[in-house]
This record gives C-alpha cells, structure tokens and sequence, in this order.
C-alpha cells in the first residue's frame, strides 16, 4: 500500500476512490433521496406545493450551499494535515469552520423577516412564507454539518457521516407523512429541520468522543485568527461559486414560474431528478477531494492521474445506467410527478420527456466537471472555480434560457432538453483545460 494511501488500497486505485467515496455517495444519496421523497409526498398533496417548495427551497439553498461551501473546505486543511501526519492539527480547521457556521446566524435570522417580500414569487406567497422562515432560521445547520463533517472525511473516515445522514433522513420521512398532511408545506420544512438538528448532534457526539479528544485533539475550541483567515481565503471563492450558480438556477426557476404553469412544472420535474441523479457526483467528488488533498500533503502529486482515470470510469458506469430511466423510459419517472389529469396532456409529456433527455446528456458531462473539480478544491484553485461557474452559468446557461423563452416563444424543455447540455460541454471544456494547464496546484506542489 502506498504511504500516501487513506484506504487499504494502493493510492489512487479504483479500490480506494470507492473505499473513500461510498459512504459519502450513500450520504448524498440519503439526503437527495429525502427531498425526492419530499417532492413526491408535496406532490400528492398538491401541484402547487411542490412547485412553490422547489421555487423557495432552490432560494433557501443559496445562503445555505453559499455557507456550506465555505465551512467545508476545512477537509482541504484536514486531508493536507492528515497526509503530512501532523494529527494535532486536524481540529483546528474544524473548529473555525463551526465557529463561522454560528456566525451565518448574523445573516439569516434578519432573512426571516424580510426575504418573503423580496425573495418569493406572488402566487407562491401563501403557500411558500411559512416555509422560507423555518428553513431559513435554521439556515446555519446545513453550514455547520458540513464544518463537522469534513473533519472525517478529510481523513478518509466517512462512515458516521453517512450513519448520521440516513438516521436523519428517516426521521425527515416519517415527520414528512405525518406533519405535510396537517401543516402543508410547513410541516415539510419542520420535518427538515428536526432531522439536521439530530444530524448534527450524532456528528457532535463522535467528534467529541475520547478517542478522537487523545489522538488529534478534538475538544480544543479556541479561536484562531490566522487559521480562520486562512479557511475564509480559500473557501470564500467556494461560497461565491455556490451562490452565484444556484441564485442564477434560482433566477431561472422563478422567472419560469411567472410564465406559465406547464414551465414550471417541467422544470421542477428536472429539477427533482437532477437533485436525485446528482448524489454520486457529490459523494464522488468529496471523495477526490480527500484523497487529493492527502496526496497533497504527503507530496505524492503524480498519483492525481491515477485518481482521476478511477473516478471517471465509476462515473461511467453511472452514466450507463441512468441512460435507461432517464432516456429510454422516462415515462416511469414522470408517473410519479403527474396525476392522471396531467398526464392527459400530451403536449406536457412530451415535452418532459426531452426534459429529462437534454438532463441525462448534462449529467454526463457535469460530472467530468465535479470529478476534475474536486483535485482543484484540493489544490486550493477556488478562484478559478468561481469564475468559471460564475460565467458559465449565467453566460451560458440562464441568459439564453431567460432570452429564448421569452422572446422567441421558447416552449417548457427549452432549459433542461437544450440549454442545459449546451452549458455541460462549456462547463467541461474549461475544467478540463485548466487541469491540463497544471495552474490549479501552483502553490501546493510541482505536478502539472
């Protein structure tokens, strides 16, 4: 086993990217899974309260991806520190990262007041008001899981983290079939927030456990100026990449919801099976991340190819698979969305079902992008990535989805049947030539 190995695998080797990626595959997959199953319980009880959750929620996600960005980046510091076996230092990064998610509060208690007004659409008022201010009151859990969280995976220990999602996340179903009945969408957002609340407390709990207090010092809490500095430095440019990508998506979905039913609707439905599709290119690329960063810190850069050639032949036999539901028999899909009267629509099936092709050919190319993305988190490229998620959104993805519709009558799949593989192939070409350019790790090792 090589030295800069986290797993009982050779360094690199498809054997250890599934080793360190699977437990945060099932934790992404558990927590998408949940607002699949969310959507779906939302959309027996109404149309209307499905549509203005993913409306709401896609806004909600902005402050809390936009502060779950920025604390997570402390598994950079933990992989780094981790390879170069300087154990004492792994909780400090972790421990400024739990101090900023606490901060957040700052920002998100005064939304509760005052973001109905100036975040959500009219006709989603009554339905979608209740459910902003609970998730967004409760906006610095998501930042805080992350923060603790990346002190296991940065070490290639994610286990309880997927533990902890999936105990949460049965929790969230079974308040959700209880608390939706009675409180519509407010009773989706209490079943939420109930769950990353016991999250965080399970999280905590190990953290905090003896074991860990001994061997890297886990209880000591201090504030450290230079160390939270540094951590805002890098993962500042992460937080803006977040919340310049989804408040373009957010832009997008809400302007849809102005023009008319049948857009919305097909768009949520990409929308949901984005989220539920997307849990393996999630757990995939904090995977990278750790192993990358580990790499990093015991100065074994040219095992990064290595890494990669792995991660991308996982994510083909993704890619494969989901060719089937999402290509060949989307009308299983669509089932589960659309009652009988939608589905006597024709013209909605339709154009749902390129919906759902354009998202698969998407798919397939954004996940080159998080797989190449996560080596440049561990490298510290976050600038790059900002820029480049930044521009492409919104350049490239929502302008012309926003401009087509509008001006030139673009019908309901316009966004996900043709815009969305046209801004995957830009998205991939420029992840793809900066790591070919050997820039994204300038100031952590030599490799190009």
């Amino acid at each position: 086993m090589s030295t800069s190995s986290i797993s009982k695998y050779q360094s690199g080797s498809l054997g250890e990217v599934w080793q360190i990626s699977y437990p945060l595959i099932l934790t992404a997959l558990s927590s998408n899974l949940m607002l699949f199953c969310d959507r779906l319980i939302l959309a027996q009880y109404s149309l209307l309260a499905m549509n203005a959750t993913a409306t709401i929620g896609l806004i909600c996600t902005i402050f809390q991806y936009g502060g779950l960005a920025l604390t997570g980046i402390a598994t950079v510091f933990v992989g780094q520190y981790n390879g170069a076996k300087e154990f004492k230092k792994l909780a400090a990064p972790v421990w400024q990262m739990i101090w900023f998610a606490l901060m957040l509060c700052i920002l998100f208690w005064p939304l509760t007041i005052i973001g109905p007004k100036l975040f959500i659409p009219d006709n989603f008022l009554t339905e979608g008001t209740g459910y902003f201010r609970w998730l967004m009151f409760f906006s610095c859990l998501p930042p805080l899981i992350a923060a603790v969280a990346s002190f296991f995976i940065g070490r290639g220990t994610a286990k309880i983290v997927t533990v902890a999602a999936i105990i949460a996340n049965i929790i969230n179903l079974m308040l959700d079939i209880i608390l939706i009945y009675y409180l519509g969408t407010v009773g989706a957002a209490i079943a939420t927030v109930v769950a990353q609340i016991i999250q965080v407390i399970i999280l905590f709990y190990v953290f905090l456990n003896p074991e860990n207090t001994r061997k890297f010092a886990t209880r000591i809490y201090k504030f450290n100026r230079e160390l939270f500095i540094k951590c805002l430095k890098v993962g500042f440019p992460a937080s803006i990449s977040h919340l310049m990508e989804l408040s373009g998506w957010a832009t997008l979905t809400v302007f849809l919801a102005s023009v008319g039913t049948d857009y919305i609707t097909v768009n949520t439905i990409g929308q949901n099976c984005m989220f539920l599709c997307l849990f393996f290119n999630d757990g995939l690329q904090k995977g990278i991340t750790a192993i990358a960063a580990n790499m990093l810190g015991s100065k074994t850069a040219h095992l990064i190819p290595k890494l990669l050639k792995s991660a991308f032949l996982l994510h083909g036999i993704v890619i494969i698979s989901l060719f089937i539901p999402l290509w060949i028999y989307p009308e299983y899909l669509l089932d589960l969305f659309l009652n009988d009267t939608h589905l006597a629509q024709s013209e909605l099936i339709s154009y749902a079902m390129i919906a759902l092709k354009g998202l698969w050919c998407w798919y397939a190319l954004e996940g080159a992008v998080w797989i190449i993305a996560g080596v440049l988190f561990a490298g510290e490229d976050t600038k790059f990535i900002m820029y480049a998620n930044t521009i492409n959104t919104w350049i490239f993805a929502v302008l012309p989805a926003i401009i087509w519709t509008k001006y030139f009558v673009g019908t309901p799949e316009i966004s996900w049947g043709y815009i969305a593989p046209l801004y995957g192939t830009i998205s991939a070409c420029a992840f793809i030539w900066r790591y070919k350019s050997g820039k994204w790790n300038s100031r952590t090792s030599t490799h190009s």
